[in-house]
């Protein structure tokens, strides 16, 4: 790998140093014609064009990205370019330049916005995704026998990372089979989920759950799987028709997965059912426009906060609140669904109609960060709060500006930014009661995650803090059990920030998230790009039913089952196709954070507070 830029930092430096035989470093730029001859780019197998997102003008920058695919284009045709920019706009300009048979364009802002909105509609969705789309090389059991054994909704958590999306070809004696069908046979035999299919062309197109239509000859399926060679030795089994629902591991599993065992005292608490439906909201419900602040609140539309409910709150950046509105009505099933923008100045152009597909909107004056503001836009009674970070952000260190007051100063706000979605995620929390609020809250910095931590504020939290507080030089117990997690997640294959209960619970995106999504739309041609959107309903065959990823109750009659009956009944019978589970931690009944579990094991038994992920068909009412 060549990097060609100017002026690196110097962790870049240090980190080009460590891989010194893989990455070789160049100073210049992607502008500059004898840059390009200098780093033989017409020999180069790809040209990643990435803009910096720790700009503070996304739109210099994006110019900056438009001028370097000039001049690439202007020097060799032949080599794929992948071309990363900061806003949507951008990507009108650049594509009449691009060639659409081997050149990908991604923008971060529609990234974000997609992930955002599908999140809101679908807790666990960036959770699910990110897991999916970063492949992680999970350790088993067995390799980790010094290391701390983590709990058993860890393990199943961390055993869900090992998949991702893998694409291979579809074997000639498959062709012509209904995918429906197909689909069955490969969760029977291998624990494979078939959610997909690939046709090439000029464009390729993404097909997912196409129902009973029948796969064509030669074209690629889209997997959940640990790994293409997996996957690829999957398909190449015999198939024997439809079979009958009796789960993974059935008629000739190479190597079934089996769900994490539990300890003595975790399987008596998994014995009995997870909890009764949580009580309504204990807090009245506030009438007409009367508000708990001291100042007032401004309340404007004709909706009532009294007839509030389900609803869908906004806070963070005005900036983001109109474009991100677009993407939440595209995948919102219900057109009218009500949106309360809480946020402390009156957004005009969304609350006066400047967006025509806005639908029912009102706005509530306060900001996220206040307990009365949250009290007055009806967290308690909420659907979900989502929390939009600015769409650029300063440079990460005084360092890295040469000193200059400035950008040091807008660094700090950028930094202190973070507090405010902080303390929306908490206050949500506190709001919520019993029931609590879905929450997904956009950090600038990914080590902001790390002041997310379970029962520092929740109310009715108990992790076994009582009197350990009063021991000095003893940390709290929960902060020691939080530790043994991180470190046996780190040692089985993940990163410190997919090990937080926020992010395992899908109440937070990171930076770290995005770049995941981006290196990954690079590696997949674009494939990810194109799932992204069939999922969250804007894709060109989402149809109007809203987002294509949903998430349902376990039906009754499934309640204490196995995961694989629910999964040959609902392709069967709904054609739907689950994808995993929400779950809330039986053995740990205190904690009220749910975790995501990705293709769990066909012999997991399912709980009456679980919640699955399933993938509708198009245009298949949600």
């Amino acid at each position: 790998m060549v990097v060609l830029c100017n002026r690196p930092t110097y962790e870049f430096t240090a980190f080009q140093e460590l891989h010194e035989r893989s990455v070789t470093l160049l100073e210049g730029s992607a502008i500059s014609s004898e840059d390009l001859v200098t780093a033989h780019a017409e020999k180069a197998r790809a040209i990643l064009l990435l803009a910096d997102r720790f700009t503070t003008d996304a739109h210099q920058e994006d110019l900056s990205i438009l001028f370097q695919v000039w001049a690439c284009k202007g020097y060799t045709s032949n080599v794929p370019l992948y071309v990363q920019t900061l806003r949507q706009s951008t990507v009108t300009q650049i594509r009449p330049f691009l060639d659409p048979s081997q050149d990908i364009v991604v923008s971060l802002e529609q990234t974000r916005y997609r992930l955002l909105a599908l999140s809101a509609v679908c807790p666990g969705a960036t959770t699910l995704l990110g897991n999916l789309l970063r492949s992680s090389d999970v350790q088993p059991l067995s390799v980790l026998e010094n290391k701390p054994a983590p709990r058993r909704w860890l393990r199943s958590y961390i055993d869900g990372c090992a998949d991702q999306f893998c694409e291979a070809l579809l074997p000639e004696h498959l062709a012509g089979r209904a995918f429906r069908d197909v689909a069955s046979w490969l969760f029977t035999t291998s624990g494979l989920v078939l959610i997909g299919i690939v046709e090439e062309g000029k464009w390729p197109r993404l097909r997912l759950n196409p129902g009973c239509a029948q796969l064509p000859r030669g074209c690629q399926v889209l997997v959940i799987g640990q790994s293409e060679v997996e996957v690829c030795e999957a398909l190449q089994r015999p198939y024997f028709g439809r079979p009958s629902p009796r789960g993974r591991g059935a008629m000739g599993a190479a190597k079934p997965r089996q769900a994490p065992a539990a300890s003595p005292g975790e399987a008596a608490a998994h014995a009995a059912p997870s909890g009764a439906p949580a009580p309504p909201d204990p807090s009245p419900a506030p009438s007409g426009n009367e508000c708990s602040s001291p100042e007032g609140c401004s309340v404007v539309e004709a909706v009532k906060r009294t007839a509030l409910t389900e609803h869908i709150i906004l806070a963070g950046s005005e900036p983001s609140f109109c474009p991100f509105v677009r993407y939440l009505r595209r995948a919102c099933s219900d057109p009218h669904t009500p949106i309360v923008v809480l946020h402390p100045t009156r957004p005009l152009e969304l609350c006066e109609g400047g967006v025509e597909e806005a639908g029912p909107v009102q706005w509530v004056q306060g900001s996220a960060a206040e307990p009365w503001a949250l009290s007055a836009a009806g967290a308690g009674r909420a659907r979900a709060l989502v929390y939009l970070a600015k769409d650029t952000r300063p440079v990460r260190s005084a360092q890295a500006t040469g000193s200059s007051p400035a950008l040091v100063r807008s660094t700090r706000e950028a930094v202190l930014e973070d507090a405010d979605a902080l303390l929306a995620c908490y206050g949500v929390g506190e709001e919520s009661g019993a029931r609590l609020t879905h929450t997904v809250v956009e950090l600038l910095f990914t080590t902001s995650i790390e002041f997310l931590q379970p029962g520092l504020l929740l109310r009715g939290v108990d992790f076994g803090d009582v009197g350990s507080r009063d021991v000095r030089g003893v940390p709290r117990r929960s902060w020691a059990l939080r530790a043994s997690q991180q470190a046996a997640s780190v040692a089985a294959g993940l990163t410190e920030w997919q090990a937080n209960p926020y992010y395992c619970a899908g109440r937070v995106t990171v930076p770290a998230l995005m770049d995941a999504f981006l290196c990954s739309n690079f590696v997949n041609r674009g494939l990810p790009r194109e799932t992204l959107a069939e999922l969250a309903g804007d894709g060109p065959s989402g149809g109007t039913g809203g987002a294509a990823l949903l998430q349902i109750p376990v039906p009754p009659e499934h309640r204490g089952k196995p995961y694989g009956v629910l999964f040959h009944n609902l392709l069967a019978e709904q054609g739907l196709i689950c994808l995993g589970l929400l779950r809330e931690k039986s053995e740990t009944p205190s904690s009220r954070l749910p975790y995501v579990v990705t293709n769990p094991a066909a012999s997991a038994i399912l709980e009456e507070t679980d919640r699955v992920f399933v993938l509708r068909q198009p245009n298949q009412d949600a």
